[in-house]
């Protein structure tokens, strides 16, 4: 099911491959800053921002692995 998708994944040069991570990674610590402002922390427009910017920055690498470019 997910082997395509993995093999595509692999596919990718290394500048997208970083920037897919690291593109997880904030998200990652976004959802984290969000959810420590729902507990009571202030918090949630860096929280925000930070899940914007992964977005952003996972858009050209998720094309390619949409589309199944790999490398080109």
């Amino acid at each position: 099911m997910f082997g395509r998708s993995l093999e595509l994944l692999k596919a990718l040069p290394t500048g997208l491959l970083t920037l897919h991570i690291l593109a997880k990674f904030l998200f990652g610590v976004g959802l984290g800053m969000l959810l420590v402002h729902y507990y009571g922390v202030p918090a949630a427009w860096t929280g925000w921002i930070l899940v914007v910017v992964a977005v952003v920055i996972a858009i050209p690498s998720t094309v390619r692995i949409i589309s199944g470019l790999g490398k080109s």
